[in-house]
């Protein structure tokens, strides 16, 4: 069993460019230096003595590591050149995601969903949510400009909204949206 779950950031110190990731170690100082496609390809290209490795965070478990990458690689950091990281949320859970939406939902006021495949989210919980803030389907559809029906269908998992929409639903309703993939 490892000791130390490390959210760990990779820097190129030739671009400035860097790589967010995980990794459970019973030794932080190990040689570990990430499995990102790009960050790996850049290593072999420029040498890894022009590679910086900072650890942004050691925690207990590899869920809390996992939780907190999620929050650190945002769409902003997915979409930006200095990023080598691809995926939002980063890398891939191993645990059950339905726990982490009963301790975020709660306490921190974000909504983590799990990518089953390319495009689409689960997005269930979005239905809980609404309820909860006494909100009905019409309230929201009308204020993120889609239909009545349409959100229905996102919130039975019927239809995959484009994440811009999901965004302006959970910006409604006071959250965070965060997108976990799966293994």
């Amino acid at each position: 069993m490892k000791n130390h779950h490390l959210v760990y950031k990779i820097t190129n110190n030739l671009n400035e460019m860097y790589y967010i990731g995980v990794h459970s170690t019973n030794n932080i100082q190990d040689d570990y230096m990430g499995s990102g496609n790009y960050i790996c390809a850049d290593i072999q290209l420029y040498g890894i003595e022009n590679f910086t490795k900072e650890i942004l965070f050691d925690f207990k478990t590899r869920k809390e590591a996992f939780i907190k990458e999620a929050e650190l690689i945002t769409k902003k950091e997915v979409e930006s050149k200095k990023c080598y990281n691809l995926i939002l949320g980063g890398g891939k859970p191993l645990f059950p995601l339905i726990q982490i939406h009963r301790q975020f939902v709660k306490k921190q006021k974000k909504i983590v969903v799990e990518k089953r495949e390319p495009e689409k989210l689960n997005l269930i919980i979005l239905r809980n949510i609404r309820k909860k803030k006494g909100m009905t389907l019409n309230d929201v559809a009308l204020k993120v400009n889609i239909s009545t029906a349409y959100l229905s269908l996102i919130e039975r998992d019927k239809k995959n909204p484009n994440i811009e929409i999901v965004e302006n639903i959970c910006d409604l309703l006071g959250y965070e949206l965060i997108i976990l993939p799966i293994v």
